[in-house]
């Protein structure tokens, strides 16, 4: 069921060119069926637990700076960058106490499209 939603929302977004000539559209078959539900897996665990605050370019995303949430981070921005090679992501990380700060390059049609997606509520 959440492939499906996934799927809509994929083919819902309408595929803008970005300026870098990368459509501003999911590519959700960039990923096999083991990398899919590997990636829903960590949406679900990760984002429930992150604090999202929206800048004027950007989503910032902040997590407890344990050792396992900057390795689903990580594991999780491999796998988006393929399906949504449009999206910008930077991560600022400190020592082991410190917190992981993604932020989501975004304008504003892509910040809809984000919204949307139902990531931030966990929902692949």
């Amino acid at each position: 069921m959440k492939l499906i939603l996934c799927l809509i929302l994929c083919l819902a977004a309408v595929p803008a060119i970005e300026a870098n000539g990368v459509p501003k559209a999911c590519q959700i078959n960039a990923l096999n069926d083991r990398e899919r539900g590997r990636r829903e897996t960590l949406v679900e665990d990760l984002f429930p637990r992150g604090k999202v605050a929206e800048l004027p370019d950007a989503f910032q995303i902040t997590w407890d700076g344990d050792p396992k949430t900057y390795n689903e981070l990580v594991e999780f921005i491999g796998f988006e960058r393929r399906c949504c090679p449009f999206l910008e992501f930077e991560i600022k990380v400190g020592g082991p106490a410190e917190p992981a700060v993604l932020t989501l390059k975004a304008d504003d049609d892509t910040k809809d499209f984000i919204r949307n997606s139902g990531l931030f509520q966990g929902k692949p």
